[in-house]
């Protein structure tokens, strides 16, 4: 999980969700509030003007994603579902807000997330109250300070950081960091979407650690070439390298194609860990990294 950027639907399409929105609100009750939300994002397609305004929003969300199209919790699976970081059963008022929307898989949203949520209660609190509904039981949360952290308006990694031996998520345990409640968030939202008891993440990831120091050490090789010949032996695809152009022109064209690569690859999350966690690599990973220092800015 990293944090999302924050893009603008069209003007159509948030008059729409404030229309939806509105009608849900002015319900008598809270029961009545959740079941009319419930029933409007089942229908949330059911004429023209909804059509276009929710294919503006999951088009919009496609870009927001941390690859293309791909899961913004696991960061592994296709991104399929518009998942309501707030459920919608809870929070009927936040059924139809646009800050509440993100992709995820449908793994991560109908088998590990689902209606799962908790507060902490009091509000500011480190006291963590579980509020998962119970079926046909409708109950007002007590506050909305939500224990499971939320991509769309926090940073994930000031919570939780990326054992890069285990490649399982763990809280921050830097000095600047640790606190009751901060270390409830990054074990709540860690359980809450199996990020460390799905096998396939775990070896996901291993295998993104790989690819991404594979990458930077070619992109290393490549800065410091000064013959197109060089070029031609750390790529190791002849075809892929433009032997008739000037070599500087070459260079530069190879490097921001490795570049591009690295900032396009799945599990950003890693990559980022990577950089963060430079000094306690091997030496030969720290290196790569001071030789290209603008990779940390990547």
């Amino acid at each position: 999980m990293i944090h999302l950027p924050n893009k603008p639907i069209l003007l159509t399409s948030e008059t729409q969700l404030a229309q939806i929105q509105q009608q849900i609100d002015s319900e008598p009750d809270f029961e009545t509030k959740a079941n009319r939300a419930k029933s409007e994002w089942k229908n949330k397609e059911g004429s023209a003007t909804k059509k276009t305004a929710f294919t503006n929003i999951k088009s919009v969300l496609t870009t927001m994603c941390v690859d293309v199209a791909v899961c913004n919790y696991c960061e592994n699976n296709e991104a399929t579902d518009i998942e309501h970081i707030f459920p919608k059963r809870l929070f009927p008022d936040k059924a139809f807000c646009w800050d509440n929307y993100l992709l995820a898989c449908s793994k991560c949203n109908s088998h590990h997330k689902k209606d799962k949520f908790a507060i902490f209660y009091p509000a500011l609190s480190d006291t963590l109250l579980n509020i998962t509904p119970k079926r046909n039981v409708y109950t007002l949360p007590p506050t909305n300070d939500s224990v499971f952290i939320n991509p769309r308006t926090e940073n994930p990694l000031q919570f939780m950081e990326l054992d890069l031996k285990t490649y399982q998520f763990i809280p921050r345990l830097s000095p600047d960091f640790i606190s009751l409640r901060d270390e409830s968030r990054a074990d709540y939202t860690i359980t809450t979407l199996g990020l460390n008891t799905r096998e396939q993440l775990i070896k996901a990831r291993q295998i993104a650690v790989d690819a991404y120091l594979r990458n930077l050490k070619k992109y290393v090789q490549v800065k410091k070439a000064i013959t197109i010949d060089e070029l031609v032996a750390i790529i190791h695809e002849p075809e892929c390298v433009d032997e008739t152009q000037d070599f500087a022109v070459e260079q530069t064209r190879l490097l921001n194609a490795i570049r591009e690569a690295i900032q396009q690859a799945s599990h950003p999350a890693v990559w980022k860990e990577l950089v963060r966690q430079r000094g306690t690599l091997q030496p030969q990973t720290k290196r790569l990294f001071e030789d290209a220092p603008e990779a940390l800015l990547w």
